[in-house]
């Protein structure tokens, strides 16, 4: 019976521990996508700072569409030619980057 409660104990960290590394990605796949619309914006150091934050804070309670369609209008507005389909696709890329950054941040080798 040990065993079986071992195994569960265990599979329950690894759970944990697999929600919390989805958490650090999420949060830092959204602040580099926050940093590069800033750019594109033409905001600089402490404004883009800001914004990057007003979209980790987004991605705390709402999904990837919510912060597609916000930046999409920032970007838009400020005379930046995308599409929802390209603001997806660098959410994609940023992802792997974060998960890469990351894993280098714990010493790991990357995914």
């Amino acid at each position: 019976m040990a065993n079986f409660e071992d195994r569960e104990r265990a599979f329950e960290k690894e759970f944990e521990r697999n929600r919390e590394l989805a958490f650090k990605v999420s949060a830092r796949r959204n602040n580099l996508f926050g940093l590069w619309a800033a750019r594109c914006m033409g905001l600089m150091r402490n404004a883009a700072t800001d914004y990057a934050m007003e979209i980790v804070d987004l991605g705390a309670t709402a999904g990837d569409d919510v912060i597609i369609d916000r930046v999409l209008g920032d970007l838009v507005t400020s005379g930046y030619q995308v599409d929802a389909e390209q603001l997806r696709a660098k959410l994609l890329a940023l992802a792997a980057e974060a998960r890469a950054q990351l894993a280098h941040a714990a010493g790991e080798a990357p995914p």
